[in-house]
């Protein structure tokens, strides 16, 4: 009995012993769980504030780079504005000169004619044929002085016939040409560009110009060949030669207003600026690569204004070509 006595003191201990032990274990634990929780809420209010913080900062930089924003575009807005009171009192400026110049240019070659067919010595009527052909390049610088002035006038829409101002323009360099000995190959389509006469006429007129003056090669004959056809919604006009071409330094030179071709020439250097501003005004674009016997490729894109009747037309004759004898 003793024994049995003993043996459930023992276990009643270690009962008790295991109950406090729980209740330490729990209480530990509680502890620590609370100590956790605690923590956690710690670092989300601290990724709260971390957040808040990143958000502060970025809304100022948005701030700062929209009122830098606005700063920019106020003073390009000026600029432009400038730029553009200045373009057009020059483009005023030009056309009054140019109109003021050509006034003169007209007793001289009344003058020069007269003497010319007078009964004069020839080397008098030599002079003046030499004055009257420097009196009609002037009157051409004047005419591109003008153009270059007119450029920012409304205009009402216009269509033409791009074959018939080919094929003029063409026809008028037939004797330079000769004189230069370069054969000039014209082809062109039956179409019809969005844009007035001169904005076809200007552009040609100047690039056959250049190539004659600079598209030649030795040991390669001179050739010009003109093109006209309609290609993905635009008319396309192409002046290739067969001279030494160009490379992008002088491509990008031949299209600024005052600049000259590769070793100064002539004029005043507002051809293919006039030319190039006379086509982007109409929603074209003027382009430069190497043609197919490494000679310069000119290429005047237009607007088109080519219908069912035109384009069914241009198919059925094709392209009509011919070669103006040099």
């Amino acid at each position: 009995v003793v024994d049995g006595g003993l043996e459930r003191e023992r276990v009643d201990d270690v009962a008790d012993i295991m109950r406090a032990n729980r209740h330490v274990a729990a209480g530990g634990a509680t502890r620590i769980l609370a100590k956790i929780a605690r923590i956690e809420h710690r670092r989300r209010w601290e990724e709260l504030a971390l957040m808040g913080l990143i958000t502060g900062t970025c809304a100022a930089l948005l701030f700062y780079a929209r009122r830098r924003e606005q700063r920019v575009c106020a003073s390009e807005q000026k600029s432009m504005q400038d730029l553009e009171r200045i373009n057009a009192d020059l483009e005023a400026f030009a056309g009054r000169v140019a109109h003021d110049l050509r006034n003169p240019l007209v007793p001289i070659l009344s003058g020069t004619q007269v003497i010319e067919r007078s009964s004069v010595d020839a080397g008098v009527r030599r002079a003046a044929a030499r004055i009257e052909r420097s009196a009609r390049r002037l009157a051409s610088m004047i005419d591109m002085l003008l153009d270059f002035s007119r450029l920012a006038a409304e205009r009402s829409p216009a269509v033409c016939e791009v074959r018939p101002i080919v094929e003029d323009v063409v026809e008028g360099f037939a004797e330079k040409a000769r004189l230069y000995d370069v054969a000039l190959v014209v082809s062109c389509e039956n179409v019809r560009a969005a844009c007035e006469p001169i904005v076809v006429a200007s552009p040609l007129q100047n690039l056959i110009e250049n190539a004659l003056k600079y598209g030649r090669r030795a040991g390669v004959a001179p050739v010009i060949e003109v093109r006209g056809f309609w290609r993905a919604g635009m008319v396309l006009l192409e002046v290739e030669d067969r001279g030494p071409g160009l490379d992008a330094t002088q491509a990008e030179n031949l299209f600024r207003a005052f600049k000259r071709g590769v070793d100064g020439g002539e004029g005043v250097g507002l051809g293919l600026a006039t030319a190039r501003r006379l086509v982007e005004a109409r929603g074209g674009s003027i382009g430069l690569r190497a043609g197919r016997f490494g000679g310069a490729l000119f290429q005047v894109r237009l607007p088109t204004e080519r219908g069912v009747t035109v384009g069914r037309r241009a198919a059925e004759e094709g392209v009509t070509s011919g070669e103006v004898p040099a």
